[in-house]
């Protein structure tokens, strides 16, 4: 009998282990490494519902990119988001714009896939608050004050993304047909605008410093500077170019797990959740 006993008492604790390992097995990671504002936030919201599915979402948080290679600085070491996707460190990434990661592919060779449109956020063209004393239009401003100064950023893609707002509020005209213009495109500039080129972390402080008269910028990144939209603000729309996009490997784009997160970003949950960040500042892409 106690043998009895003791072989029943091993097969309770076999049992008891195979249920344990498949409950602590049960959920699949789906790893992302992401901007920290606003891209990882949105991708919190989507937790709980993949996490009802059965997937634990991992999210390895980056405070910015830079250069046309996309390279992002974290801490003491370089992290490149895309190639840490191709190289599978990470099944997505979520922090660049649509025309980022098609210029990324073709410089790099890559093929790596957009998933789809997820967040868009902006670039605006702001005025210094010095300035802004009785000022009904920053248009009607630059027009009867020639010769103001405006920073734009001097990453090639932002920088070319920030002109092309000038130019839609015809403050400027570019070179037809040019994909990137850069200050050399600049074929018309009828209020003599001085059109500096600064590092992105450096345009809000020279704004406030009253080193600019106005500057162009990612609203995001101006949101974390304090610097907020108001209505003298000349804001972009330009979502079709600039959203941005969930990205992966072809081979894991039709994966159930990419699908699943995907879907969830692009859920009522996680739409009410962007709509209600910053300030209605960063607007579903979907």
């Amino acid at each position: 009998m106690k043998f009895v006993f003791q072989l029943k008492l091993v097969i309770n604790v076999l049992i008891l282990s195979f249920f344990s390992g498949a409950t602590a097995f049960a959920n699949e990671v789906i790893s992302v490494v992401a901007s920290k504002f606003p891209n990882a936030e949105v991708l919190k919201a989507a937790e709980p519902i993949l996490k009802a599915q059965g997937y634990d979402l991992k999210i390895e948080e980056i405070n910015s990119y830079t250069g046309h290679n996309i390279v992002s600085p974290y801490g003491k070491r370089e992290l490149n988001p895309n190639l840490d996707v191709i190289n599978g460190k990470y099944d997505a990434n979520f922090f660049q714009p649509l025309t980022y990661i098609q210029q990324y592919n073709k410089l790099n060779g890559t093929d790596l896939a957009v998933v789809g449109k997820v967040i868009y956020i902006p670039f605006a063209i702001y005025l210094a608050s010095d300035k802004a004393n009785g000022v009904k239009s920053i248009t009607s401003f630059i027009m009867k004050t020639p010769g103001l100064t405006i920073g734009v950023p001097a990453d090639y893609i932002d920088q070319a993304r920030a002109l092309k707002l000038l130019e839609a509020y015809k403050l400027i005209k570019l070179t037809d047909d040019e994909q990137f213009p850069n200050l050399a495109n600049v074929t018309a500039n009828p209020y003599k605008l001085n059109i500096y080129q600064a590092d992105n972390s450096a345009l809000a402080g020279m704004l406030r410093n009253k080193g600019l008269d106005l500057i162009v910028m990612n609203t995001g990144r101006a949101y974390l500077n304090n610097i907020k939209l108001n209505n003298l603000s000349l804001v972009e729309n330009s979502p079709q170019d600039y959203a941005n996009v969930l990205v992966t490997t072809k081979e894991k784009s039709n994966s159930p797990k990419i699908i699943a997160l995907f879907k969830a970003l692009q859920s009522p949950e996680v739409k009410k959740a962007i709509n209600s960040s910053a300030g209605g500042l960063i607007k579903p892409a979907f």
